[in-house]
Protein backbone atom coordinates (compact mmCIF):
# COMPACT_ATOMS: atom_id res chain seq x y z
CA UNK A 1 0.00 0.00 0.00
CA UNK A 2 1.09 3.52 -0.63
CA UNK A 3 2.07 5.29 2.57
CA UNK A 4 2.36 8.85 1.35
CA UNK A 5 1.02 11.57 3.60
CA UNK A 6 -2.13 12.31 1.66
CA UNK A 7 -4.96 9.80 1.98
CA UNK A 8 -6.57 7.91 -0.83
CA UNK A 9 -10.20 8.01 0.18
CA UNK A 10 -13.68 7.00 -0.75
CA UNK A 11 -15.55 10.25 -1.20
CA UNK A 12 -19.16 10.23 -0.07
CA UNK A 13 -20.23 13.74 -1.07
CA UNK A 14 -19.49 16.20 -3.83
CA UNK A 15 -17.89 19.48 -2.86
CA UNK A 16 -20.26 22.35 -3.54
CA UNK A 17 -18.09 25.33 -2.62
CA UNK A 18 -15.88 25.27 -5.70
CA UNK A 19 -17.58 24.52 -9.02
CA UNK A 20 -14.54 22.84 -10.58
CA UNK A 21 -14.06 20.58 -7.55
CA UNK A 22 -17.31 18.68 -8.05
CA UNK A 23 -16.23 15.89 -10.38
CA UNK A 24 -12.62 15.11 -9.60
CA UNK A 25 -13.33 13.63 -6.14
CA UNK A 26 -16.23 11.42 -7.28
CA UNK A 27 -14.29 8.22 -7.91
CA UNK A 28 -11.51 8.65 -5.33
CA UNK A 29 -10.87 5.31 -3.65
CA UNK A 30 -13.29 3.40 -5.90
CA UNK A 31 -12.70 3.92 -9.62
CA UNK A 32 -9.71 6.27 -9.35
CA UNK A 33 -6.72 6.81 -7.12
CA UNK A 34 -6.30 10.38 -5.89
CA UNK A 35 -3.45 12.36 -4.38
CA UNK A 36 -3.46 16.01 -3.46
CA UNK A 37 -2.27 18.78 -1.19
CA UNK A 38 -3.85 21.81 0.43
CA UNK A 39 -1.67 24.93 0.50
CA UNK A 40 -2.89 25.77 4.02
CA UNK A 41 -3.30 22.43 5.78
CA UNK A 42 -1.06 20.04 3.82
CA UNK A 43 -2.18 16.43 3.67
CA UNK A 44 -5.61 14.93 4.13
CA UNK A 45 -7.37 17.15 1.61
CA UNK A 46 -8.77 14.28 -0.47
CA UNK A 47 -10.94 13.25 2.48
CA UNK A 48 -12.15 16.80 3.05
CA UNK A 49 -12.37 17.58 -0.69
CA UNK A 50 -10.47 20.86 -0.33
CA UNK A 51 -7.19 20.21 -2.17
CA UNK A 52 -5.55 23.22 -3.75
CA UNK A 53 -3.76 20.75 -6.09
CA UNK A 54 -5.07 17.27 -6.87
CA UNK A 55 -4.46 14.48 -9.38
CA UNK A 56 -6.75 11.50 -10.00
CA UNK A 57 -5.86 8.54 -12.22
CA UNK A 58 -7.12 5.19 -13.44
CA UNK A 59 -5.71 2.48 -15.69
CA UNK A 60 -7.47 1.98 -19.02
CA UNK A 61 -5.82 -0.89 -20.91
CA UNK A 62 -2.32 0.25 -21.95
CA UNK A 63 -2.87 3.85 -20.87
CA UNK A 64 -3.76 5.92 -17.82
CA UNK A 65 -6.50 8.53 -17.63
CA UNK A 66 -5.52 11.54 -15.55
CA UNK A 67 -7.39 14.51 -14.15
CA UNK A 68 -5.62 17.51 -12.61
CA UNK A 69 -7.04 20.43 -10.74
CA UNK A 70 -5.67 23.62 -9.21
CA UNK A 71 -8.04 25.89 -7.32
CA UNK A 72 -6.12 29.10 -7.93
CA UNK A 73 -8.47 31.43 -9.81
CA UNK A 74 -5.93 33.07 -12.13
CA UNK A 75 -5.28 32.17 -15.74
CA UNK A 76 -2.32 29.88 -15.78
CA UNK A 77 -1.10 26.31 -15.89
CA UNK A 78 -1.22 23.17 -13.77
CA UNK A 79 1.44 20.47 -13.95
CA UNK A 80 1.83 16.80 -13.04
CA UNK A 81 5.34 15.40 -12.77
CA UNK A 82 6.93 11.98 -12.37
CA UNK A 83 10.22 12.04 -10.50
CA UNK A 84 12.69 9.42 -9.34
CA UNK A 85 13.52 11.60 -6.31
CA UNK A 86 11.88 14.44 -4.39
CA UNK A 87 13.83 17.19 -6.14
CA UNK A 88 13.11 19.09 -9.33
CA UNK A 89 15.25 17.94 -12.21
CA UNK A 90 15.23 15.06 -14.70
CA UNK A 91 11.45 14.69 -14.41
CA UNK A 92 8.73 13.90 -16.93
CA UNK A 93 6.04 16.57 -16.64
CA UNK A 94 2.66 17.14 -18.28
CA UNK A 95 1.65 20.80 -18.24
CA UNK A 96 -1.91 21.84 -18.94
CA UNK A 97 -2.08 25.37 -20.32
CA UNK A 98 -5.37 27.18 -19.70
CA UNK A 99 -4.69 29.71 -22.46
CA UNK A 100 -3.94 27.23 -25.27
CA UNK A 101 -6.25 24.51 -23.97
CA UNK A 102 -3.52 21.90 -24.47
CA UNK A 103 -1.72 19.34 -22.34
CA UNK A 104 1.91 19.01 -23.43
CA UNK A 105 4.89 16.89 -22.42
CA UNK A 106 7.78 18.74 -20.76
CA UNK A 107 11.18 17.84 -19.35
CA UNK A 108 11.96 19.35 -15.95
CA UNK A 109 15.59 20.44 -16.08
CA UNK A 110 17.44 20.78 -12.80
CA UNK A 111 17.26 24.44 -11.78
CA UNK A 112 20.27 26.50 -12.76
CA UNK A 113 21.06 30.11 -13.60
CA UNK A 114 20.31 29.37 -17.26
CA UNK A 115 17.18 27.19 -17.05
CA UNK A 116 14.52 27.68 -14.38
CA UNK A 117 11.45 26.23 -16.08
CA UNK A 118 10.49 22.97 -17.77
CA UNK A 119 11.35 22.69 -21.45
CA UNK A 120 8.83 21.38 -23.99
CA UNK A 121 9.78 17.98 -25.37
CA UNK A 122 8.18 18.84 -28.72
CA UNK A 123 6.76 15.37 -29.28
CA UNK A 124 3.49 14.52 -27.56
CA UNK A 125 3.31 10.96 -28.90
CA UNK A 126 1.52 8.88 -26.27
CA UNK A 127 -0.27 11.87 -24.73
CA UNK A 128 -3.80 12.93 -25.63
CA UNK A 129 -5.48 16.05 -24.25
CA UNK A 130 -9.02 15.54 -23.06
CA UNK A 131 -9.86 19.06 -21.91
CA UNK A 132 -8.35 22.08 -20.19
CA UNK A 133 -10.74 24.57 -18.61
CA UNK A 134 -10.32 27.66 -16.49
CA UNK A 135 -13.47 28.38 -14.54
CA UNK A 136 -12.74 29.48 -10.98
CA UNK A 137 -9.56 27.40 -11.17
CA UNK A 138 -7.80 25.13 -13.67
CA UNK A 139 -9.05 21.65 -14.55
CA UNK A 140 -7.38 19.32 -17.03
CA UNK A 141 -7.89 15.78 -18.26
CA UNK A 142 -5.55 13.75 -20.45
CA UNK A 143 -4.61 10.19 -21.36
CA UNK A 144 -0.98 9.06 -21.11
CA UNK A 145 0.45 5.81 -22.45
CA UNK A 146 1.71 3.59 -19.65
CA UNK A 147 5.24 3.84 -21.04
CA UNK A 148 6.63 6.95 -22.72
CA UNK A 149 10.09 7.19 -24.28
CA UNK A 150 11.33 10.52 -25.57
CA UNK A 151 14.46 12.59 -26.15
CA UNK A 152 15.17 15.23 -23.53
CA UNK A 153 15.27 18.78 -24.97
CA UNK A 154 18.72 19.48 -23.56
CA UNK A 155 22.10 19.43 -25.24
CA UNK A 156 23.07 16.65 -25.70
CA UNK A 157 19.66 15.02 -25.95
CA UNK A 158 19.22 11.83 -23.97
CA UNK A 159 16.59 9.14 -24.50
CA UNK A 160 14.58 8.51 -21.34
CA UNK A 161 11.69 6.18 -20.50
CA UNK A 162 9.05 6.63 -17.82
CA UNK A 163 7.04 3.42 -17.45
CA UNK A 164 4.17 3.65 -14.97
CA UNK A 165 3.55 -0.12 -15.07
CA UNK A 166 7.05 -1.17 -14.03
CA UNK A 167 8.46 1.66 -11.92
CA UNK A 168 7.27 3.73 -8.95
CA UNK A 169 7.65 7.52 -9.00
CA UNK A 170 7.28 10.48 -6.71
CA UNK A 171 4.37 12.71 -7.73
CA UNK A 172 5.05 16.39 -8.32
CA UNK A 173 2.10 18.79 -8.63
CA UNK A 174 2.46 22.48 -9.37
CA UNK A 175 0.60 25.48 -10.70
CA UNK A 176 1.56 28.95 -11.79
CA UNK A 177 0.63 31.95 -13.90
CA UNK A 178 0.96 32.55 -17.61
CA UNK A 179 2.19 36.07 -18.39
CA UNK A 180 2.37 37.38 -21.95
CA UNK A 181 1.82 33.83 -23.23
CA UNK A 182 4.78 32.40 -21.28
CA UNK A 183 4.70 29.90 -18.42
CA UNK A 184 5.98 31.53 -15.26
CA UNK A 185 7.42 29.95 -12.12
CA UNK A 186 5.05 27.93 -9.96
CA UNK A 187 3.40 29.61 -7.00
CA UNK A 188 2.20 26.37 -5.41
CA UNK A 189 3.73 22.90 -5.36
CA UNK A 190 3.12 19.47 -3.81
CA UNK A 191 5.47 16.46 -3.67
CA UNK A 192 4.48 13.01 -2.44
CA UNK A 193 6.39 11.80 0.60
CA UNK A 194 6.87 8.34 -0.87
CA UNK A 195 7.20 6.62 -4.22
CA UNK A 196 3.84 5.84 -5.81
CA UNK A 197 3.20 2.65 -7.79
CA UNK A 198 0.64 3.41 -10.47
Amino acid sequence: MQSFAVFVATCLAVAAANPIAKGIYDGCGTTTTCWGVNADSGSGCVDTQDCSLIVAWSLDGEAYNFELQATNPENGWVGFGLSRDTSMGDDSVVICNSESGNADLYWNVAESDEVKYPLPVGDNTGLTTGSVTNDNGIYCSFTRDSSLTFLTPVDPAEEVTFDLASEAFYILLSTGPIIDGELNQHNAVGISDDLVQF
